[in-house]
């Protein structure tokens, strides 16, 4: 009896042990349960306010069952920016085995040449290590050097973009127009670029130009990005403002740009337009007279002004004015009874009050 109570116990304890083996011996075939690497694009030959690609990777032989968060570190004078939102998501063949791969991109731009070091990016995402089994996973890249040189082309520069392609249009194509004294002029410049922010794109300020004052806008700017594609765009509007006949020109303007893939400066243009502002003195006098016209009207215009100011005062104050009234009415009143008391004789009209017309106390004598 007791063998059979042996025997159960140990065939038990056997068939308990035997997942514990297996998952033992997976664990030992299975490598890290997610790895982490980085590369830069590009790794050289980079200039000032050009777009490098940090990209990580990360990998596991199971699968992501949470969402990866970055967690990006500041580097002095180093812009590094996460302009993708969502991972590249794939599989692929790793010694026999299906990896599932997240690639992230973060966005460097250097301001200014020299040599800086990233610290570790914090990585911070979730796996399935077994059925119905998830794991936090925290992870930390190497530290990266990065150098940024200024080739001899920029060195007497002070603004440019470091782009593979760039484009500056203007609002206005004709190379000719014909103005009024006093029209105005409105002229939109845009510049655009890839794989920039909008932000590093450099300002096309507008210079003086001979009769024409110019009014600057603040400008319009705007990011895209599409599938690691980025676009930049900065639109600077200016009005212009014949103030002197004769003729005179719109402005050129010009932007250095830095070919990124064929390594060379390169400078976009847009020429000078001419302009031809058309008037004569009988218009300035006429302006005068009007000016002169407005000045006369200006008394009329206060005296206005006073009248519906009089007429807001008294509507305010009708109900006091009222009161005024009625008191000054009952003052006159008693003005008029009192001047009626003054006119009045100071004796009565018979001195002998007592007496009347048709009797005497006293009879009259007769003389015989």
């Amino acid at each position: 009896m007791m063998l059979r109570l042996l025997n159960g116990l140990l065939v038990l304890l056997g068939i308990a042990w035997l997942p514990l083996a297996q998952g033992a011996g997976e664990s030992t075939a299975i490598p890290e349960p997610v790895v982490l690497n980085t590369s830069l694009t590009p790794e050289t030959d980079i200039v000032p306010g050009q777009r490098v690609r940090l990209r990580l990777t990360v990998a596991t032989p199971r699968w992501f069952t949470g969402g990866t968060r970055l967690r990006l570190p500041e580097v002095p004078d180093l812009l590094v920016l996460q302009n993708q939102r969502f991972a590249s998501n794939s599989t692929e063949q790793r010694a026999g085995q299906t990896w599932s791969v997240q690639r992230w991109t973060v966005d460097l731009f250097a301001t200014r040449p020299g040599r800086y070091v990233i610290p570790p990016i914090q990585v911070l995402t979730t796996i399935s290590i077994a059925p119905g089994v998830d794991r936090e996973q925290q992870l930390a890249s190497s530290p990266i050097a990065l150098t940024v040189t200024l080739p001899p082309a920029l060195a007497e520069l002070d603004h440019w973009v470091a782009s593979p392609e760039v484009s500056l249009s203007s609002s206005l194509d004709d190379t000719a127009l014909s103005v009024a004294l006093g029209d105005a002029i409105e002229r939109r410049i845009t510049l655009t670029a890839t794989d920039v922010m909008a932000m590093m794109l450099p300002a096309v300020g507008a210079t003086a130009s001979p009769s024409l004052q110019h009014y600057a806008q603040p400008p319009q700017q705007r990011n895209r990005a599409n599938r690691g594609q980025l676009l930049a765009e900065r639109a600077q509007p200016t009005t212009w403002i014949a103030t002197e006949a004769g003729a005179t020109q719109l402005p050129a303007a010009e932007v250095h740009w830095w070919h990124t893939e064929r390594k060379e400066l390169i400078t976009l243009r847009l020429p000078a337009i001419d302009i031809e502002i058309t008037g004569t003195p009988e218009k300035h006098q006429q302006g005068l007279f009007q000016a002169m016209a407005q000045a006369v009207n200006l008394p009329v215009m206060l005296m206005a002004l006073t009248a519906c100011l009089a007429v807001t005062a008294i509507y305010r104050w009708r109900h006091r004015l009222r009161r005024l009234a009625q008191l000054g009415l009952s003052l006159l009143v008693a003005t008029g009874r009192w001047l009626q008391r003054l006119k009045d004789p100071v004796l009565p009209t018979k001195l002998n009050p007592a007496g009347s017309p048709g009797r005497s106390s006293v009879a009259p004598s007769r003389e015989p």
